[in-house]
């Protein structure tokens, strides 16, 4: 609705007009995450999303037309929609809202090879990267039933082409990494290689499992899985340091309103006397709460949670979701964790897994595996896990 208002009063011939609405549903969407509203962001993606691909479609189709996105609110629609395939694109959202074609939002991939020498320029060209990642993954899902012999060569191409943008982004990732030592870097910028490295490592670890990727295929890298762990945890614990709380009890001390004595009087007790404390004891605050968009450390303990069948490597990767406290737009903490503890029971109820028995990979079939979680969350109240479909 604001964004439909926002539509009404600003001129659709101007590109700072057509800018601000884009602005405006990538706002609206942070505001509807922060206030647990999923449903009510996923609106404003789908319609940031369709106002960019619609001004595409003028430009490439009128020779007039000129309007260009600033780059900068091309990759913030990227990243919402990375978001939204994130959590099942089109197969988990309700009919009111689905929007996708097959093809990915018109932003220039620049050759990380060639041109990047920066973390920034790495990260960005990395979400563009993981925007076809994303797209080629949600394509084969929903077309593995009913896409023809051609389709699925295309979306082979795809990943191949993928695979290979990959392979040069971690080269030139390498090669900054080795040029630029992680002790001489300040804070923020080990924070955000930290973060790099452990996306490159979790889109690694699903491009090199074949194609089309298939549940045993996972068995292989449970060593990976354990290292985007710590790689995980290592971020959360730069973003969310708790202060240290007051090392002894605060004494409340006065005298109940009286009027204090002269100093000047030297034969009387000036001493304040001290009250018990009748307030709670201070205690250390717990980690603040963490609010971000891009490249978060949600999705890819999610990742792990799901689809790695290592039981320690796994409830690992869930107790660090329940235990951060973290908002990454769409993705909740306590919510995902939820939904994993689940899917990982599911799992080891159908294998005759006693609960909190340690597990590997083998004990596991094929027959007893989650291949698919379609979610649908609609607030911060309410997750409906929508399709659970096993082999």
């Amino acid at each position: 609705m604001a964004v439909r208002r926002g539509l009404h009063k600003l001129s659709q011939s101007s590109a700072d007009s057509i800018d601000t609405i884009l602005v405006m549903c990538a706002l609206f969407y942070c505001a509807e995450c922060l206030q647990g509203y999923y449903q009510a962001a996923l609106l404003h993606v789908a319609s940031g999303v369709r106002i960019l691909r619609h001004q595409e479609q003028l430009r490439l189709g009128c020779s007039g037309y000129s309007y260009r996105p600033r780059e900068e609110i091309q990759y913030i629609l990227a990243v919402m929609e990375n978001q939204l395939l994130e959590v099942g694109g089109e197969l988990s959202l309700p009919d009111s809202i689905k929007l996708y074609t097959s093809t990915c939002l018109h932003v220039p991939f620049e050759d990380p090879s060639q041109t990047m020498s920066t973390l920034e320029e790495l990260g960005d060209a990395f979400k563009i990267l993981y925007n076809k990642f994303l797209h080629v993954l949600s394509s084969a899902e929903t077309s593995a039933k009913d896409a023809s012999e051609e389709v699925q060569a295309q979306l082979e191409a795809q990943y191949m082409d993928v695979l290979e943008r990959m392979s040069r982004f971690s080269t030139a990732f390498d090669r900054f990494l080795a040029t630029n030592p992680q002790h001489q870097m300040d804070e923020n910028a080990h924070m955000y290689m930290i973060t790099l490295q452990v996306w490159r490592n979790t889109v690694g670890v699903v491009l090199n499992a074949g194609w089309p990727p298939c549940d045993s295929a996972w068995d292989k890298h449970t060593a990976d899985y354990a290292v985007i762990c710590s790689l995980a945890e290592e971020m959360m614990s730069k973003s969310t340091l708790a202060l240290p709380g007051p090392a002894h009890p605060i004494s409340i001390t006065g005298n109940k309103g009286k009027k204090q004595p002269s100093a000047g009087h030297s034969g009387r007790d000036t001493t304040r006397p001290i009250y018990t404390c009748i307030l709670p004891k201070p205690q250390p605050p717990r980690s603040p709460s963490f609010f971000s968009l891009s490249l978060g450390v949600l999705p890819v303990l999610w990742i792990v949670a799901v689809s790695c069948r290592d039981s320690k490597t796994r409830y690992r990767a869930i107790h660090l979701m329940a235990r951060c406290k973290r908002q990454e737009g769409i993705w909740d903490s306590r919510l995902y964790a939820q939904v994993a503890a689940r899917v990982a029971r599911l799992e080891e109820q159908v294998a005759g897994i006693p609960e909190g028995a340690d597990y590997e990979p083998s004990d596991v079939p094929m027959s007893a595996r989650v291949s698919t979680v379609m979610t649908v969350v609609f607030s911060i109240d309410y997750i409906n896990i929508s399709a659970i479909l096993l082999h």
